[in-house]
């Protein structure tokens, strides 16, 4: 069916779009400052000391291994994502894992961000004076925004779709009824004809005899019934 095909293939599209957003979610700076810091999950990778300043190494740490947890879940949703299209049909399995995989990461890179942000707001402000702290921006929260975006088309465009095969379905089922119904007036139609047909049959062969009865009783003449027969069976 060709609506179920371009189904498949357009929620496949979304999926490609979920796997693929997924590494790129760590592109989106966790925190920001002007143009004094600006930082990623990928900056993280490398566990580079001193990154965002002294003193955070610990959250450094934990960033990187954070960095390195997401990395991993984001390739494997990749694999996924190319699986997907590589099966014929429809796989509903791969969807759902690359969804909650997707969803899985902007959480996580959400509330890393969020931390991330706040302790330096924290210790910057505490250094520096409140002000420092205001200049502070994380846009951590963009990628979980995209994600729920993307799910809520992959539920729009499964519904259309499914209403749309459902109706198709419906129409054909009507359609076929139609048709049924249709040959069976026709049959019924055919069977009166006949019907009718024997009747008229019937009739003419009842008068061609009444017609004989007169003949035989001399009230008409033979040149008479013979007329009269021909005039009835169309001869």
């Amino acid at each position: 069916m060709k609506l179920e095909k371009t189904k498949n293939y357009m929620l496949k599209s979304i999926v490609a779009l979920l796997g693929l957003f997924s590494l790129l979610t760590m592109c989106f700076p966790l925190v920001s400052a002007l143009n004094i810091i600006s930082v990623n999950g990928f900056d993280f990778l490398a566990f580079n000391k001193g990154l965002i300043g002294p003193g955070f190494e610990g959250l450094e740490t934990g960033c990187g291994i954070c960095s390195i947890l997401l990395l991993f879940f984001a390739i494997m949703a990749i694999v996924l994502v190319v699986f997907n299209f590589m099966s014929a049909n429809k796989t509903k399995i791969y969807d759902i894992i690359v969804i909650a995989v997707s969803l899985f990461i902007t959480i996580i890179y959400f509330i890393e961000g969020f931390i991330l942000k706040s302790a330096l707001v924290k210790e910057m402000s505490s250094q520096y004076g409140s002000t420092y702290g205001a200049f502070l921006k994380t846009t951590c929260f963009v990628p979980f925004i995209i994600c729920v975006v993307l799910m809520i088309a992959y539920i729009v465009v499964a519904e259309i779709f499914n209403r749309q095969i459902a109706n198709q379905k419906t129409k054909k089922v009507v359609e076929t009824n139609e048709a049924k119904q249709d040959s069976k007036n026709e049959e019924n139609l055919q069977k009166e004809k006949n019907k009718t047909e024997v009747n008229n049959e019937e009739d003419k062969i009842a008068l061609v005899l009444k017609y004989k009865e007169l003949l035989d009783a001399n009230i008409i003449s033979q040149e008479d019934f013979d007329a009269k027969k021909k005039q009835i069976l169309g001869l």
